[in-house]
């Protein structure tokens, strides 16, 4: 987790689920295990249809042309 270089596999997994599926509902699943509240998204990264989904994932506080900010809610 450090200087030793050791990562545990669950950490692992969860870097690569959040580096190939972010803005789904399972990469939100892990940003609140995380204990990630607000997530910055800029919107030209991503296309349109993962900003609408990302959209239902979050609570919406502030959106422009340029990029959304949404807060992931608590888990259940």
């Amino acid at each position: 987790n450090g200087y030793s270089g050791f990562a545990p596999r669950e950490r692992i997994d969860a870097l690569i689920t959040l580096n190939t599926t972010f803005l789904s509902q399972e990469s939100i699943e892990i940003l609140q295990r995380a204990n990630i509240h607000t997530l910055v998204i800029e919107k030209n990264t991503y296309t349109t249809e993962q900003i609408d989904g990302a959209k239902h994932l979050l609570t919406t506080r502030y959106e422009d042309d340029q990029m959304l900010v949404g807060d992931i809610p608590a888990s259940n």
